[in-house]
């Protein structure tokens, strides 16, 4: 029998493994759409202060975007999931491998 210790580390790697298909996916949204309007750009242009772009005006917007190429965008996706999410993520997991347990 695992120990409970081993067993929270491998439910943290599957929200882990959850969270960067998820990422990956909302790349391959992005490429898709990139495809269909047939463009190619090197960088991929994210909103980082939300906040102030809502704010700015038209003129000013651009202060509140910043160009990363795919793979960190990827990654900064996959981050912002990471802190949001995977700690109720390996909660449900836990939540369903004890239902299961208990139905034994």
């Amino acid at each position: 029998m695992k120990s409970t210790n081993e067993v929270e580390k491998q439910l943290a790697r599957k929200a882990d493994a959850y969270l960067l298909q998820k990422a990956k996916e909302m790349i391959a949204i992005r490429k898709e759409i990139e495809q269909f309007l047939d463009i190619d750009p090197s960088f991929i242009d994210y909103i980082k202060d939300y906040r102030g772009y809502r704010q700015a005006s038209q003129d000013d917007k651009r202060n509140y975007v910043g160009y990363n190429d795919q793979s960190t965008t990827q990654n900064k996706l996959r981050d912002e999931l990471v802190e949001n999410f995977k700690e109720r993520l390996v909660k449900k997991y836990t939540a369903d491998l004890l239902a299961k347990l208990d139905s034994f």
